[in-house]
């Protein structure tokens, strides 16, 4: 039984890291993200199935010893404790979505350091691991230059239109700087040709894509990996490259070939602007010009401030953002920022864990963090053969680039990047057992085994609730992309305004998943169309209980402003402006309310305050004639009124 469930569990993780990089559906309103989450969770939900199976029928619990074992419960402890700031607040359901996430990679953690045992084993992982890198990485390439069999693909320009089958290039560098230090190193010292033939090609094409992707954050990942695995690999043989040194002239040429090739292909194809968007964006790393992550983490900071040891609990960053983003930006009248109505992410994995679970979220993090590299440079020391300590070192260097791109981004927040990182951590700890050691650390003997007593005749009984909760959990996992699914459908037939059958399809979403803001809001748009104020309202509040976003304060403004209810409507687009100064058309809508309410010196402020974001806006977009238009007329009306 244990053999054949090895099996399942083997075939399943395969399946994971397949199938997770590769999936979209345009059914859905996410295509990517939700489809890949969904996705992963419902593997990972059956690997836990057959694990739990295994261990009901061998009567044994086993648990494999390692230094990060402790710092993964304090995480998970950190997390819990969290929640407590959330029991009582509508968001709560957002932060149990995330738990579950978190615990899923956990537990894949857990399973994968008991199922894989051998040599074969890894490096079939790591090899499927580069040929799917190669291929999205392909992929991606071809798109970029227009080659794309996916038609609906349009729209997209510049750096985004490359995003293979990611939705993002960001995600697709995420991704990608992960397996490169694996493909060199099997590019580099090969156990055979083939291998030597599939880690060139996927080091080769994913640096390309890498390059393509114009993704500041994952260059600077890569280039640090790759000093790391040159460190360590030397710190151990100081040799090791003498036998390489025609592969690495190989790599070298290849290099600037690629290089003058995309620069003459980008000339030809995409013009002199984007090749001189390549450069800026590489010059922008040392002057560190991302002005949108800057502003963003200044928020985060004030939250951090506020939260300091507890957080606003796991998943709370999404919903309690907007309010301190305008607490950021209520020191200056006419912010001139970069500014975001909805951030669900703090763009630093590490900001995020601070400001949702507090200093013990924080300290457990920088304690994995610390025991994964603990862990894997001990076990370098011991590995038996240079072949698998190459493997380790690569491994090592894949999450030190994911690690340092967490500082300006949220790969772990992508099924995708887990779905490789959490294998990694798993196959680096595995490395630490007596299979692969001369002399295995004493935290790597053996696993920790507890005997079960449990009567035989109870042991079916369990199997069958193991495999009832499991079809639980899979159902209540594959809601949400359902719902997701319906209001696509929904969305397209409020654009049509056929408000009756959009509301038939929208309410279903909202049955499968009822805590879904979007939903409602969709929802709220369809009873405005219809009419019923009320219940647009009513819709509207409800969706800002899980979803905050300044749409939704200006459609309550306008629903209000429509009802007579002058007080509710400035209120509401107030809480806009606060978090959106830069709202032209609500400034005006602010001034026009306090006009009606003979508050005439509040009236000028806005629409003063709506001319300067205006003026902004034609200097940044000068092409914008409609926006200039409309500037002229504001602006020559208040010069009358003066």
């Amino acid at each position: 039984m244990k053999k054949y469930c090895n099996k399942i569990i083997e075939l399943a993780l395969l399946t994971l890291i397949i199938v997770t990089p590769l999936l979209f559906s345009k059914e859905t309103e996410s295509t990517f993200l939700i489809t890949k989450e969904t996705f992963s969770k419902s593997v990972i939900l059956f690997m836990t199935m057959v694990w739990l199976i295994k261990i009901s029928s061998s009567n044994e619990v086993k648990i494999y010893k390692s230094p990060m074992n402790l710092p993964i419960l304090f995480l998970v402890l950190a997390a819990f404790i969290s929640l407590f700031k959330l029991v009582h607040s509508s968001a709560i359901h957002l932060s149990l979505w995330d738990m579950s996430n978190l615990i899923c990679f956990i537990i894949l953690y857990f399973i994968i350091c008991e199922t894989i045992r051998t040599g074969k084993q890894i490096e079939r992982i790591l090899v499927i691991f580069v040929l799917i890198g190669g291929f999205t990485a392909l992929y991606g390439v071809l798109q970029y230059y227009g080659i794309d069999y996916f038609h609906y693909w349009v729209g997209n320009a510049g750096r985004k239109r490359m995003f293979s089958t990611f939705g993002n290039p960001n995600f697709v560098a995420e991704y990608h700087i992960a397996i490169l230090p694996i493909s060199l190193i099997f590019f580099l010292f090969g156990s055979s040709l083939w291998k030597k033939v599939v880690g060139g090609f996927g080091f080769v094409i994913a640096s390309l894509c890498l390059l393509i992707s114009q993704t500041r954050g994952s260059w600077v990942g890569f280039a640090l990996s790759i000093i790391f695995l040159c460190i360590m690999l030397k710190l151990k043989d100081r040799k090791v490259f003498a036998d390489a040194k025609r592969t690495i002239r190989v790599i070298l040429i290849l290099a600037i070939i690629i290089l003058l090739g995309f620069g003459v292909a980008d000339l030809q194809k995409h013009g002199l602007m984007e090749v001189r968007a390549v450069v800026n964006r590489a010059y922008s790393i040392f002057t560190f010009g991302d002005e949108f992550r800057r502003f963003v983490w200044q928020g985060t900071i004030i939250m951090i401030k506020e939260h300091p040891f507890t957080g606003v609990g796991l998943g709370g960053f999404k919903q309690r953002y907007p309010e301190y983003q305008a607490k950021f930006l209520e020191r200056d009248e006419y912010p001139s920022y970069v500014q975001a109505s909805n951030v669900p992410q703090a763009h630093n994995e590490f900001l995020q864990v601070w400001a949702e679970m507090g200093i013990l979220g924080v300290a457990a993090v920088i304690w994995l963090v610390a025991a994964l590299f603990y862990n894997g440079i001990s076990i370098l020391k011991n590995l038996k053969t240079p072949y698998m300590w190459k493997l380790e070192t690569g491994m090592l260097a894949g999450c030190f680039a994911v690690l340092v791109h967490a500082i300006v981004s949220f790969p772990f927040h992508l099924a995708s990047t887990a779905s490789v990182f959490v294998p990694l951590c798993s196959l680096i700890s595995v490395m630490g057992s007596g299979e692969f050691c001369d002399t295995a650390s004493p935290k790597h003997k053996e696993n920790h085994s507890v005997e079960s007593r449990a009567p035989s005749r109870w042991i079916p009984v369990a199997q069958i609730l193991i495999i009832v909760l499991t079809v639980i959990c899979t159902v209540i996992t594959v809601r949400p992309i359902m719902a997701d699914i319906y209001l696509k459908i929904g969305g397209a037939y409020l654009k049509e305004r056929r408000w009756d059958i959009a509301k038939e399809y929208i309410t279903k979403g909202i049955s499968l998943n009822p805590y879904d803001g979007k939903l409602h809001f969709a929802l709220a748009v369809v009873y405005n169309g219809k009419g019923d104020d009320d219940r647009s309202i009513q819709e509207l509040k409800r969706s800002l209980e899980t979803f905050k976003d300044v749409n939704i304060y200006n459609n309550l403004g306008a629903t209000y402003m429509r009802k007579g209810m002058l007080d509710n409507a400035i209120a509401e687009w107030k809480k806009a402006v606060a978090v959106r100064p830069d709202l032209i058309d609500t400034h005006i809508f602010l001034g026009k309310a306090y006009r009606s309410k003979g508050m005439l010196k509040e009236s000028e402020r806005e629409y003063k305050k709506a001319i300067w974001f205006m003026k902004r806006a034609i200097e940044i977009d000068p092409g914008n004639e409609e926006l200039k238009e409309k500037y002229e007329i504001l602006k020559n009306e208040q010069e009358k009124k003066e």
